[in-house]
């Protein structure tokens, strides 16, 4: 029999209408995912586009600059283009209980972000000493730009679910992570878009630089070319 708390099982296209009914129901019964409330944020309300060509950087950030603990972001189908000289990325920082949920929302980065996930590189989509949060159903296109698609940094029990991402050159890789506790990346699956990239598909924190991930488990995933191996013993599941 299917296990309900299965990852796979949550959907890439969630109706808003479905999200704010469900509530916590919308989400396995799993410790590691957050409570879903009826506070729904809509990138799209704040100006998001969308549209592949419009800098969506700004209406995002306001988006997200309206989140709190036990929010729901939803990103609009479509491309959404992040990013201009000098700008910062798109970070998540101290929030809780919080699911950013993609529409098969598609990410494309328009210039190299100035955050960084650790020492490990700079990093467009970032979560920054979060807790229960959840990211599904979004795709990310590095568009030539050298950097991590998405990083974590000291966040605990996250889930990164149905997250698809590509990256170019030679940057540090699609997906890092470093200094967290009890985080899961489940069916994500990262590619290189340049024939013969040193790109690695996920950079983990090396636990013996004082910079690595405690309990981390990674299931489902594709292309698990780590870059920097977890040491510490016990420390990886993965399945």
């Amino acid at each position: 029999m299917d296990d309900p708390r299965d990852p796979s099982r949550i959907t890439r296209r969630i109706a808003l209408g479905t999200l704010m009914a469900a509530g916590a129901a919308a989400l396995p019964a799993k410790r590691s995912y957050a409570t879903v409330t009826n506070n729904v944020i809509i990138a799209s309300s704040y100006g998001v586009m969308a549209d592949g060509t419009t800098n969506d950087a700004p209406a995002l950030a306001s988006a997200i600059a309206a989140m709190s603990n036990g929010y729901v972001l939803v990103l609009p189908a479509g491309t959404m283009a992040l990013g201009s000289a000098g700008w910062v990325g798109i970070l998540f920082s101290g929030l809780s209980n919080i699911w950013i949920q993609g529409n098969d929302t598609a990410i494309k980065w328009l210039a190299t972000p100035s955050q960084q996930t650790g020492p490990i590189g700079a990093t467009g989509l970032r979560l920054y000493n979060c807790i229960n949060a959840v990211v599904s159903g979004i795709r990310i296109n590095g568009n030539g730009v050298g950097c991590i698609g998405l990083g974590l940094e000291t966040c605990t029990t996250c889930v990164i679910t149905q997250v698809e991402a590509y990256g170019h050159g030679s940057g540090p890789g699609q997906f890092a992570t470093c200094k967290g506790n009890g985080n899961r990346w489940s069916y994500c699956s990262a590619h290189d878009s340049t024939v013969g990239s040193s790109s690695r598909g996920y950079v983990f924190g090396n636990s013996n630089s004082d910079w690595g991930e405690t309990d981390l488990t990674i299931e489902r995933c594709s292309r698990l070319h780590i870059e920097r191996e977890i040491t510490h013993p016990h420390s990886a599941k993965i399945g």
